[in-house]
């Protein structure tokens, strides 16, 4: 129940404070579990806490994960945007439509945190959200 919670509070632009947005609102889905930049995330990544965010998981053949992105590895701009917190992430996603592609410029532990800007194109958002039937999120590394 947490994986759909998430989901749907950090991807199909909902708010912990109002409820849903309406059915139909035409925002973009990523499909991506997000959570704060944690300490240790960032010391390794040479991002000061509160200047990225931290990808926990990715919905499986989701847009995110389709794009390339994986748990651990660190966003900070998205769409010419620096994301600070994950609420910073919904925000410019759900000005988005599905089939927008938007750019992400993220930082991957794999890689030695080198910066790299990655396209995605986002989706609509799967019926089992909206249901509660949300599959897993893919197995973290």
């Amino acid at each position: 129940m947490r994986w759909l919670a998430i989901v749907a509070v950090l991807v199909l632009g909902w708010s912990l404070a109002g409820g849903a947005a309406e059915a139909g609102s035409g925002g973009g889905f990523l499909g991506v579990q997000l959570v704060a930049l944690t300490p240790e995330a960032a010391a390794n990544s040479g991002i000061p806490v509160g200047g990225a965010v931290l990808v926990d998981a990715t919905l499986p053949d989701s847009p995110a994960a389709k794009a390339g992105l994986a748990a651990g590895q660190v966003i900070m701009v998205v769409d010419g945007e620096r994301v600070a917190a994950p609420d910073d992430v919904v925000r410019v996603v759900s000005r988005h439509r599905p089939g927008d592609v938007i750019n992400l410029l993220i930082k991957d532990p794999e890689y030695g945190y080198m910066a790299s800007t990655i396209r995605a194109t986002l989706g609509e958002p799967p019926a089992a959200i909206e249901s509660g039937d949300a599959p897993a999120p893919a197995p973290k590394n």
